[in-house]
């Protein structure tokens, strides 16, 4: 009987110690996941997020499986479930995956450029003509302590082509039946920066000259104003920067952040107006540009540190494609005006603006023509433009929204940043 009861004791003291190393266990396994939890909704200091992300650059351009910046690796499309295409080209235009000949995909890039600006070359002709051979980017990219846009920001160059067979202008006589343009938008992880680089060309109509075509090459830096986050349906906040303008109309609307939630509205998306346009340039020969973007974004602004993305990887309303800047409503506006000093700059005052020369980052026409291309020296071109107001919007033209994502094995394939 003793040694029954000495046996029972010790199997007793055992089960007892495998249990409590059972709860240790447990409680390790869940206070990691809080950890990770709380590092997904936190915010972290600007620096780190600037560093890890060009770390994430660096390590993507040297094909490895690049890293969310922040060190998240529960971001939507984070992990790949096919390999990764080892053929980027930084200059090349290209779409999220190749494919096999079944139809399968064969790899992923893990981001996009959104439309394929190839398919209007019979429009335009081939696509780096002006913009020195490159079908992204360009010499007037932007650039920083960090180095080029392209360099930095490649993943952010995005092209919006449209191609309508009706001319249906909004608010303005004449507008575009072909368009394609590359802005270089990246939502929330550009949310403080005020201009942002482009590219466009577009095919000019008059709904009452059925026989009329007009083509216009513009680019250059655009100004997209004051930065401000949506509070409710029909309100938003300015959040005041260092170099946000005295007056205006262009902004870029984002979700707010606001006592760790999103109080509104929004559906997951960024909106930006932006311009070209000086406060006075009705004197002035000038191509006048301002666009309206409006695509997914990967998280909100917060209005007290608006520096630190708040990036909320969950779903929104429902959808299965995740809030990863994978879809856009393409050219949500374009309103493009010739003003009436470009009229005789070909040695006639006939209504027409044809005129080949350059302009700086802004879009004032130099006296001169220059040499190399680069910000202050942007090609361009006119051919047979009425003078006066052009305007595109698409969802007079029927143009939804695009989701250019792919999902493999239940896995999207777009990986941070898009």
């Amino acid at each position: 009987m003793k040694n029954y009861k000495n046996k029972t004791n010790s199997n007793y003291s055992y089960k007892i110690a495998s249990r409590l190393i059972a709860l240790l266990i447990l409680f390790s396994v869940i206070g990691i996941s809080y950890l990770n939890m709380e590092q997904v909704f936190s915010l972290t200091p600007k620096k780190t997020r600037e560093r890890t992300t060009r770390e994430s650059t660096t390590r993507e351009r040297s094909g490895t499986r690049s890293t969310s910046a922040n060190g998240y690796s529960n971001l939507p499309g984070d992990t790949l479930s096919v390999p990764l295409c080892t053929d980027h080209n930084e200059s090349k235009w290209h779409p999220l995956v190749q494919k096999n000949s079944d139809g399968s995909v064969k790899c992923s890039y893990g981001h996009e450029h959104h439309d394929d600006p190839n398919i209007l070359n019979n429009v335009f002709g081939s696509v780096g003509t002006f913009t020195g051979g490159n079908e992204i980017s360009y010499p007037w990219q932007t650039s920083s302590h960090a180095g080029t846009e392209n360099h930095v920001k490649h993943n952010s160059y995005k092209w919006n082509v449209v191609s309508v067979s009706k001319c249906t202008p909004s608010n303005a006589p004449y507008g575009f039946t072909n368009i394609r343009a590359e802005y270089h938008q990246d939502g929330v992880l550009g949310a403080t920066t005020r201009y942002h680089s482009y590219w466009l060309e577009a095919e000019g109509c008059d709904p009452a000259d059925p026989n009329f075509k007009g083509i216009v090459r513009v680019g250059g830096h655009l100004d997209y104003g004051f930065l401000r986050v949506a509070t409710t349906a029909s309100d938003s906040q300015t959040i005041p920067l260092p170099d946000s303008p005295t007056r205006g109309d262009d902004r870029r609307l984002h979700m707010a952040y606001i006592n760790g939630q999103v109080p509104c509205c929004r559906n997951g998306d960024f909106t930006w107006y932006g311009s070209n346009r000086p406060i006075r340039f009705r004197n002035q020969p000038k191509v006048v540009v301002r666009n309206g973007l409006m695509g997914e974004d990967w998280g909100a602004i917060n209005p007290d540190d608006p520096y630190n993305v708040v990036y909320l990887p969950k779903m929104w309303y429902g959808s299965i494609f995740r809030g990863n800047n994978s879809w856009q409503e393409p050219i949500h506006l374009l309103n493009i005006t010739i003003t009436a000093q470009m009229d005789a700059r070909d040695g006639k005052q006939d209504g027409y603006a044809n005129f080949e020369g350059f302009t700086d980052r802004h879009g004032n026409v130099l006296a001169s023509n220059c040499s190399p291309t680069g910000p202050d020296c942007v090609p361009v071109y006119l051919k047979n433009m009425k003078v006066g107001n052009y305007q595109f919007r698409a969802g007079p033209n029927g143009i939804v929204k695009r989701e250019y994502d792919v999902i493999v094995n239940g896995k999207n394939l777009i990986q941070y940043p898009n």
